[in-house]
């Protein structure tokens, strides 16, 4: 049973990382470079924002 629940754990822990590597260049085909960069710079904001680090990204934009 252990041996199952190792297993088990090993594929799901990689099955998210193979799907990206699966899906990303369909995605930036599909949308382009710059709509994909877009969408992954409003996701890393969006978990930045749990990580109350939106506060310096945005310091860090306004200054460019």
């Amino acid at each position: 049973m252990l041996k199952h629940n190792i297993f088990s754990n090993l594929v799901s822990g990689a099955w998210v990382p193979a799907l990206g590597f699966a899906i990303t260049p369909k995605q930036i085909n599909l949308l382009g470079v710059e709509a994909f960069g877009l969408i992954i710079k409003w996701g890393i904001i969006g978990a930045a924002d749990r990580l109350d680090i939106t506060r310096i990204m945005q310091r860090e934009e306004a200054i460019l």
